[in-house]
């Protein structure tokens, strides 16, 4: 059974090997034309998470998934093309337009975006949202949320 739109859920990994499989298994799942939306205070897991996701969509090279804070994007290659952005430091959402990110949107490429809250009226109806908060030094609550058309096999 698929889920679909307007489905979340909320759980709480407890280590950090679980958190890291929680990506990898849900970058398996991912299709092309996927956006996933990250959300949560600073340390709470964001670049951890793609670098996860990276993984279980077959990227190579997981040591150069680092946060794109001052280059804005990084691009890796896996089943799919992958664009990992980092729109911490932009000022407004018309800085994120006129870079030309919402064209990621339009092609068959996966894209991750931490920080995503900064151009919420920018993102597509269609994305799932991950946002992630901090219980312990190892245990992350995480609240996934799927949004209009986005169809995902069970998480859980």
């Amino acid at each position: 059974m698929n889920l679909r739109s307007n489905y979340s859920c909320t759980f709480v990994l407890p280590t950090l090997e679980k958190f890291e499989e929680f990506g990898v298994s849900l970058g398996q799942l991912i299709t092309s034309s996927f956006v996933i939306a990250l959300n949560g205070e600073l340390g709470s897991g964001k670049t951890t998470l793609v670098r996860s996701l990276c993984q279980g969509l077959g990227c190579s090279s997981l040591e150069f998934v680092t946060s794109p804070t001052f280059v804005l994007m990084q691009e890796y290659q896996g089943r799919y093309t992958v664009n990992h952005l980092d729109v911490y430091r932009l000022e407004s959402e018309l800085q994120f337009l006129e870079f030309g990110g919402d064209e990621l949107f339009q092609g068959g490429n996966v894209v991750l975006i931490e920080w995503a809250d900064k151009i919420k009226n920018c993102l597509p109806l269609s994305r799932m949202e991950i946002f992630l908060e901090v219980v312990s030094q190892h245990e992350r609550r995480i609240c996934v949320s799927l949004l209009g058309d986005v169809v995902c096999p069970p998480l859980l």
